[in-house]
This record gives C-alpha cells, structure tokens and sequence, in this order.
C-alpha cells in the first residue's frame, strides 16, 4: 500500500510542472497582441491630430479675414450714423420749434377764440355748460401765465392787458354762478321736530346738495387760482346768514322763562346742542369746500352771528334767573354752568379753542365768559336763598298752614338735590366733605328759627301753636319721605329733635283748653248726695257747664281759621281732643248732667257727648292747602 501512494503522488508532480508551462506561453501571447492593438490606436490619434491642426489652421485664417472686413465697414458706417443723429436732432428740434410756435401763436390768438364765449357767461344748471366755460377760463388763465413770463414778445403787453380783461369778466360770471349755487342748492332745514321732547340731534346735517358742492368746488378752484377773494365773502354772509335763519326757527326766546326741571332738561340746552350739529356741519362744509389749511378764518367769521344768537339767549336767562326771588334760579343756572362746560370741553375746535383766527379767539371768550357768569350767578342765587330763608318777613298764613317760605325752602333742596354733583362742584367742595347736607340742616335751623320768631308776638296760643306744628311736621315729613333722608348723617337725632319740637307745639296747643278740661275735671265737685244737692254744689255743677260751654264755644270759633293741611297729622291732633276732652266731657256729662242741679237745664247742659265729638270732628279742615 506505501508503494502505491507513492507513485501516485509522482505521478500528480509530473503532470503540474507541464500545466505551468503552458500558461506561461499563454499571458505572453496576449502581452504582444495588446500592444500591437495600442500601436494602431496611438497612430490613429496622431493622424486625427495633425487633420485637426489643419482645420483650425484654416479657421484661424477665415476669422481673421472676417475681422479685417467688420473693421472697415465700421469706419465706413460711423460718419453715416453721425450724420443721421444730427439730421433726426435737427428735426427734432425743428419741430419742437414749429410746436412753441403754434402753441405761442395759440396763445396770442386765445382773445378771438374765447373772448365772445366768456361774455356770453353759462347756464349754471349744466354741469357739461359749465365745465365747458372753466375750461375757456383755464386756456386764459395759462395765456397769461406763459405771457407773464415771456415779456420779451413785441404784442405781449397789450394782448396780456386785453386777456386779463376778459378773464374779469369770466371771473364776474363765475362769482355770480357760485352766489346762484348757494342759493338754489343751500338745503332749507326744518328744524322744530328736533325741539320736540326725546327728539335726537343727528351729528351732522346735510347743508348744501351734493351735485351743488361740486360745482362750486369747481369755481372755487379756478377762484384760488385766479387769487380772487370775493367769492368767500359770499361765502360767508350767506352760510352765516341761512346759520341764524335755521337757529330763528327754533323760537329760542321762548326758552328763557322755562324753569328747565322737565325729564329732558331745559329746553336751551337742546338749542344749544342743535347750534353744535350747525357749527359742525359748517365746519365740515368748509373744509370740503376751502381745505383743511385755509377753513378755520372763514368758518369762525359764518359762525359767529349763531354764537352771538346763542350766547344772547343764555344771557337773557341768566339775567332772568339770577333776579327772581327766593333763589330758585340757582337751579337753571348750575343746570346752564355744567351743560355749557360739557359742551364746550366735547367742542372745543368748533369753539375756537386753541386757533389763532382773531374771530375765532372771540368766540372761545365769550363762551369762557357765559361759563363764569353762569357760575358767579349761581353763587349768588345760592347766597339770596339763604337771606331770604333767615330774613323772611311775610307773617304766618291766618290759617295756621304752611308757611310760604317752609314750602319753597323743603322744595328747593329737593330740587337741589337732583343737581347735588354739580352744585358741589360749583361750590368747589371735596365731595366727601357731605356740604349739600350741611347746607341743608344748617338752613332748616335758620328757617326753625324763622318760623319761631313769626310767632313770637301772637297773643293767640291756639293759632301759632298749631302753625309751628304745620310747618314743623312738613319739615320732617318732606325730608324723611324724600331722598333727602339719605343726606342726614344722623337721622336718630334729627328724628328725636323734630318730634320733640313737634309735640311741644301741640301740648302747647292743648294748653289752650285747659280751662275748659279743667272746668269738667269730676274731682273739682265732690257730692256728698246725688238726690239732695247743696246750694254750693248746685253752683258749682251750673259754673262748670257754663264755663266749659264758654271755653268750647271759643275754641271751637278759633278752630275754624285753623287749617292742618295734613291729613294723618289732622286726625291725630283730633284724636288727642277726643281723648283729653271727649273723654272728659262724656264722664263729667254722665256724671252731672242728670242731677237736680237746676230747673232749667238747656240753660247749662248745651252739649251731649256726641256733639262735642262732632265738632272735634270737624276742626282744622280750613280752606288752605300747602303753597
């Protein structure tokens, strides 16, 4: 087996070594036929080159002769093109003279070509009418611009001279078209709906038509132009004008005798917020009409005629209020003093705040000064009501009832009360500092006192007693059923010293029947019997009947001038009666009057128990009722 293996593995030695060579034979053949292929190719590269060198060689040639050629022809066509360029300037300018020839020849010729149109004027109805004849105006305008500043032709003078003489005319035509404008198209307002109470004042009202302000914007441009200055004159006595005819229609005059307590306020201040939409209206008018930089001279000049109008019927009811008595102007007037500081704060620039117009600054004054009058007069309104509370001189009512001056002062700080924000800002008071509530009480105290030293010199008990009670019960009735409750700090105290004052009148009152309760007091006539009466009791029994006979007949005369306006006061006043006298008098009359005191009796015994309670009954309705 060893022997066998190893020929084997000689036998596979031998077979290798004749593989290698063969392979080697191999990569040498393929070696020489690449680079016999590499040959080929690198000749055939050589070859392509040398035919490329030729072409570009040949090419080389053509562009230099193509480049030679453009360089001549450029010298050939540059004095053409030099020749052209100065022909087409000469040309041109040729007839850009020809064109200021015709355009000067034009304008010397404007007189023939519009002179006859401008004197015949225009229809202001047309606008095409019109706008035809602005623009004859407008080639004269520019006639004489360009002559203006060409002064060096021979006829210029004189056809300037005869073109500014036609322009005149237009002019005049224009200016007499722009017053018919204003006149037709000016819109004639109806103004007393917004008198009417709840009426609501618009922001604006529409003065003049639409169509309307844009011819006369139009004509105002060729005015402005033309530096004419008539037509604002126009401008503004026929706006101001038309301005106080619309204020008129509202009869303002008519408000200056209201008391101005109605839900709407006075009736002025609506007048016065209509002035306002008027003035603004104007102004709006004028800005679209003369522009924003030149309005302002104008506008206050139209305006100023509805200003005065204004002012002098604020005048006219201040000078009204401050002279009327018992103070009540004090209210139109804080009314007029913190609606017109509003009014001017929200319109200051309608008002002239802050211009430098002359007209304009007048108008800011005047108003500023109605303000302070208003104010001023305020003041002094304040100051007469309270001297006429504390120096009233008109004695108590002959009925007892409520004194004129008890009525006006409870009714004028319930009034007051409506203005107390702006009443303390009138006074210039910190409005914490409660000064309405102090002025109240402290006046109330005067009018106490007042009331008191009326009564001073009556010999009559029943009358000023039941007066002070009147008067001092609607005090306190007016105040505690009034929002002024709210104003008294301490309403305990207030409470207890009018219900002490009050019932001290009425016991005074009840005094003045002492008498006749002391006539019937039971315990004055002891009895020893009630069938055998004594001569001194007998006496005694006919003196108490006919004295509080007497007593009752007197009082019961002096109720009847007597009035107690109040009725809930009235029945409690007769309820105390009734149990200090009726009572009285039904227990002394069960008690005497059936005794053999005297054989004739009616002499004595006037009255039953019910009569007397009768005329209790009837005591105090008077014929007065509270002022």
């Amino acid at each position: 087996m060893i022997m066998e293996e190893g020929t084997s593995l000689s036998s596979s030695m031998a077979n290798g070594g004749k593989g290698g060579v063969t392979e080697s034979k191999k990569e040498e053949e393929n070696e020489r036929k690449f680079f016999e292929e590499c040959g080929k190719d690198i000749e055939f590269v050589q070859s392509s080159l040398i035919a490329t060198q030729e072409l570009t060689n040949k090419m080389s040639s053509i562009l230099g002769s193509f480049e030679n050629r453009l360089a001549q022809l450029r010298m050939q066509i540059i004095p053409i093109h030099s020749d052209t360029t100065r022909l087409k300037n000469t040309h041109s300018n040729i007839e850009k003279t020809i064109g200021n020839m015709n355009e000067i020849m034009e304008i010397f010729d404007t007189k023939s070509v519009v002179e006859q149109r401008i004197k015949e004027g225009f229809s202001v109805g047309s606008s095409t009418e019109l706008d035809s004849y602005l623009s004859k105006m407008d080639r004269i305008r520019s006639s004489i611009d360009f002559l203006n500043s060409h002064k060096q032709f021979k006829s210029s003078e004189k056809t300037l001279i005869q073109l500014q003489g036609i322009k005149e005319i237009g002019i005049g035509y224009c200016e007499q078209a722009f017053v018919h404008l204003l006149i037709r198209d000016s819109i004639n307002l109806e103004m007393n709906p917004f008198m009417e109470e709840g009426a609501m004042v618009p922001d604006q009202m529409e003065l003049i038509k639409p169509e309307g302000i844009q011819e006369m914007m139009k004509l105002i441009k060729r005015f402005k132009e033309s530096r004419t200055v008539e037509y604002l004159k126009e401008y503004k006595e026929r706006r101001g004008k038309l301005l106080v005819s619309s204020l008129k229609k509202l009869t303002p005059e008519k408000t200056i005798k209201e008391d101005g307590l109605s839900k709407q306020g006075h009736p002025y201040f609506q007048f016065v917020r209509i002035a306002m939409t008027l003035f603004r209206s104007e102004q709006s008018l004028a800005i679209q009409l003369l522009g924003q930089e030149e309005y302002e001279s104008h506008y206050f000049g139209l305006i100023f005629g509805g200003v005065e109008l204004v002012i002098e019927i604020g005048d006219a009811i201040i000078k009204a209020k401050k002279n009327l008595e018992k103070g009540f102007g004090t209210f139109i007037l804080i009314d007029l003093w913190a609606n017109w500081k509003q009014i001017f704060s929200q319109n200051q620039k309608l008002l002239g705040v802050n211009t430098r117009d002359g007209v304009g600054i007048s108008i800011c004054n005047e108003i500023k000064e109605m303000i302070v009058k208003c104010s001023t007069n305020a003041k002094k309104c304040v100051e007469e009501f309270e001297k006429y509370v504390s120096t009233d001189s008109k004695s108590m009512a002959p009925d007892g009832t409520i004194h004129e001056v008890t009525s006006n002062t409870c009714v004028f700080f319930k009034r007051l009360f409506l203005f107390k924000e702006n009443f303390e800002l009138l006074m210039e008071v910190d409005p914490k500092s409660n000064y309405l509530a102090n002025f109240m009480l402290k006046t109330i105290e005067e009018l106490k006192n007042s009331l008191v030293s009326k009564v001073r010199k009556q010999k009559d008990s029943v009358l000023p007693s039941i007066f002070l009670v009147n008067n001092f019960y609607y005090i306190q009735k007016t105040i505690q059923n009034s929002e002024l409750w709210n104003l008294v700090p301490n309403q305990k105290k207030f409470t207890s010293e009018y219900t002490q004052a009050i019932q001290e009148q009425r016991d005074a009152y009840k005094q003045s029947w002492s008498k006749a309760i002391e006539a019937i007091k039971t315990e004055n006539i002891p009895l020893k019997s009630t069938t055998s009466l004594a001569s001194k009791e007998k006496r005694a029994i006919k003196k108490a009947f006919s004295t509080f006979n007497e007593e009752f007949e007197k009082g019961n005369e002096a109720q009847k001038s007597c009035c107690i306006p109040d009725e809930d006061l009235r029945k409690d006043i007769i309820e105390d009666l009734k149990n200090i006298i009726g009572k009285q008098y039904s227990k002394f009359h069960s008690s005497y009057s059936n005794l053999p005191f005297t054989k004739n009796k009616a002499k004595y015994v006037h009255l039953t128990p019910d009569d007397v309670n009768r005329s209790l009954l009837k005591f105090f309705e008077g014929s007065s009722s509270i002022l």
